[in-house]
């Protein structure tokens, strides 16, 4: 009888070891040489395991800014050349007015340029896809021509849109002469005389320049196929 209550003593407390809300704690592992040894190891590898280096990433400056749209082509700026625009502005405190004149002038014969390509490639029937202008140069983006003919055409388009304007701004000042204005002097002699100099520095037959393909006009219109194939190349051309 001992025995037996002994064992429903022992079956009751059991029982109440189950129905309890403690959870219990299990036992703490005996720790020998080959666990402690194991243990140390692991913590070394951990800690001398080189990590990867993390390469410093400076953020990316866009190369082109939208400023303005014609005839639905897109015209950008590279940034240096507001950054340049900005110092000759910083640098001309006494007179900003004639150097943004000036710095507009000088632009505007790029853009008057590069919107003489624009012009004559849509003519053609080529898509232009947009005008980028650069300090010293500018990029009329465009399918493919039809033709070396049109090729050609395009490439008079830049050099007749400058000469448009400039030769009436030059015989303007060949008549009347230049005006008591300052600023508009600086726009009458860089719209004239400085883009009429530039274009027909641009006719020389030297790539990039536009006379590189421009003087093949002639060749070009002998040799015109009088059909045009039915597909254009695919691809397309940059113009400076």
């Amino acid at each position: 009888m001992g025995k037996l209550r002994t064992l429903a003593e022992l079956s009751v407390v059991h029982s109440d070891r189950l129905n309890s809300a403690i959870t219990p704690v299990p036992r703490s592992r005996t720790w020998t040489l080959r666990n402690v040894l194991e243990s140390s190891l692991g913590v070394w590898k951990l800690c001398n395991t080189p990590k990867p280096m993390k390469t410093l990433r400076l953020p990316k400056l866009n190369k082109l800014i939208e400023v303005m749209e014609i005839r639905r082509v897109k015209v950008f700026f590279h940034w240096s050349v507001l950054l340049i625009g900005a110092v000759i502005l910083l640098g001309a405190l006494e007179e900003p007015l004639l150097a943004f004149s000036v710095l507009a002038a000088y632009y505007g014969v790029i853009l008057i340029h590069e919107c003489g390509h624009m012009v004559a490639a849509q003519r053609k029937g080529c898509a232009v896809l947009s005008i980028e202008l650069y300090p010293i140069w500018g990029i009329t983006r465009f399918s493919q021509p039809y033709s070396r003919f049109d090729h050609c055409v395009i490439a008079w388009g830049g050099v007749v849109a400058q000469a448009i304007v400039g030769v009436p701004l030059v015989a303007w000042v060949e008549i009347f002469g230049y005006t008591r204005f300052q600023v508009v002097n600086a726009i009458l002699a860089i719209l004239g005389f400085l883009s009429l100099s530039m274009a027909v520095f641009n006719l020389l037959p030297i790539r990039p320049l536009d006379g590189a393909i421009a003087w093949g006009l002639l060749p070009a219109l002998f040799k015109r196929s009088s059909t045009r194939p039915a597909k254009r190349e695919p691809g397309w051309r940059s113009w400076r």
